[in-house]
């Protein structure tokens, strides 16, 4: 496995501000396909599209979120797919969490909050058909996956069964970092194969395409 990455603070020591132009320079626009979007609270994509000029596919299965997400990402270049995501198609029960960052077409994932405030039926469908419908490349940067229990199925059903490879991946698995190889999460064949472990926060796994790490910027 490569070094992992540190989440440490960004501090500017540069002489007049300089720092925060750089970073401006090397962090050059890319796409991320933001799942769970949520809105720019606990958000891995709204720095990079409004700081950043990044495009992003924002997908959020919980209606209440969506006008604040509009709200949230007003004048930055992104689309967003009003939707839950699974590994499989249909009409789904979606549940209400004790909050929003809780909620999950998994009753147990949003029950283990504390009480739920409600259920509504919402559309699910597979990633890949909705990167195909936005003709999502499939090389594209940065895929951000944050949707309370379903997030290695539903990586295992993009890299199993479409040509889609992202450079960089986020899932909520590290799991309080106790996850210490794809194999402990349940990750399927394909993405061990394609992809490793680069960094760790307490709730994320941050996973590169194997020999690929640095082309994202």
């Amino acid at each position: 496995m490569k070094d992992k990455l540190k989440a440490t603070p960004v501090t500017d020591h540069s002489q007049d501000g300089e720092f925060p132009m750089i970073l401006e320079w090397l962090v050059k626009p890319g796409l991320i396909v933001d799942v769970g979007a949520r809105g720019r609270e606990r958000s891995n994509s709204f720095d990079l599209l409004s700081r950043f000029g990044w495009k992003g596919l924002l997908v959020e299965a919980n209606p209440a979120l969506y006008d604040e997400i509009m709200r949230d990402f007003s004048g930055t270049d992104y689309r967003l797919v009003r939707c839950a995501v699974a590994e499989v198609e249909g009409i789904l029960p979606f549940y209400i969490g004790a909050n929003d960052d809780v909620s999950s077409l998994l009753r147990d994932a949003a029950s283990g909050w504390g009480d739920l405030r409600g259920q509504v039926d919402v559309h699910v469908r597979r990633l890949g058909a909705i990167l195909d419908e936005h003709w999502i490349p499939h090389r594209f940067d940065i895929l951000s996956l944050d949707i309370e229990g379903l997030d290695v199925e539903v990586f295992n059903d993009l890299i199993d069964n479409t040509p889609y490879r992202p450079k960089l991946v986020i899932m909520e698995a590290s799991y309080d970092f106790k996850t210490k190889d794809l194999n402990d999460v349940g990750s399927s064949k394909a993405v061990q194969d394609a992809y490793e472990i680069c960094g760790q926060t307490r709730a994320n796994l941050f996973l590169s395409r194997k020999n690929d790490f640095g082309g994202l910027f």
